[in-house]
């Protein structure tokens, strides 16, 4: 099972949700 690969697609994954969160909080903020 290519567990390396799968490591870097949830990185990046959760990498994008992280931002995508912190951008709509700081929308909310303003």
């Amino acid at each position: 099972m290519g567990s390396a690969v799968t490591q870097v697609l949830a990185d990046a994954y959760m990498a994008e949700w992280k931002a995508d969160f912190l951008a709509s909080q700081r929308q909310a903020e303003e």
